[in-house]
């Protein structure tokens, strides 16, 4: 039986000198349809994201799997 590891990680950013991270509406909806990809491309879950207008959060987690003694991230590379 192998053994399955969750990782979980909170990415966040904030805009420079504390101004508005995304310029418009487009804009943000352009970072949430990217989110939107990043999951099924990289084998990444999207649990959550926060685009607000001076900064956001992601919450995104991956499966790890016992692999030859080490842990290796299932999927596309680190």
């Amino acid at each position: 039986m192998r053994r399955v590891q969750r990782v979980i990680g909170d990415v966040s950013a904030r805009g420079i000198e504390r101004r508005d991270t995304f310029r418009s509406d487009a804009d943000r909806e352009d970072f949430v349809g990217r989110l939107a990809k990043l999951g099924p491309e990289n084998r990444t879950v999207v649990y959550a994201w926060t685009p607000v207008p001076k900064h956001y959060h992601v919450l995104i987690g991956r499966i790890l799997r016992k692999k030859a003694s080490d842990y290796d991230l299932f999927g596309v590379g680190v």
